[in-house]
């Protein structure tokens, strides 16, 4: 596997797997638009060109936040979303962010395990922020 920063060849790829993980999905339109900003850097990891995952990260200043990370069901609990939530990390630190941000739905029970082994802690709740009414968590990790 390896991780590399994502490219607009990529982009179909990423909102196929988008729709197959989420209920309230990003569009393609969405990653395109996503793709054209300079304070956004995604990621994908692959194996013998197949997407096994990607994340997609906002560093402005001191402030980093993840906006989607996602790996193919098949593919879970083999470390993936671990690696380049890593990787996300790094590239944040490398372009001066301090801390990271994410909102994560409370019915996540994988992503919250994944993301407070990482350093990340609440800070606050989004009532209903999930268009079918869900809650989100609002989490933080100083760097």
């Amino acid at each position: 596997m390896r991780i590399r920063a994502w490219e607009r060849a990529d982009l179909p790829k990423i909102a196929a797997l988008e729709q197959s993980c989420f209920s309230d999905p990003w569009t393609k339109e969405n990653f395109e638009s996503a793709f054209a900003l300079p304070v956004l850097y995604g990621f994908v990891a692959e194996e013998d060109e197949r997407l096994l995952g990607y994340c997609v990260t906002q560093v402005v200043c001191e402030d980093a936040e993840l906006q989607n990370i996602a790996v193919a069901k098949e593919f879970r609990g083999k470390g993936i979303a671990k690696e380049l939530l890593t990787f996300a990390e790094e590239n944040a630190r490398e372009k001066g962010a301090e801390h990271c941000f994410l909102e994560v739905r409370v019915s996540n029970a994988p992503a919250l395990g994944l993301y407070r082994k990482f350093g990340y802690g609440q800070i606050g709740v989004r009532k209903r922020y999930y268009a079918n009414g869900e809650d989100a968590l609002v989490m933080k990790k100083v760097f």
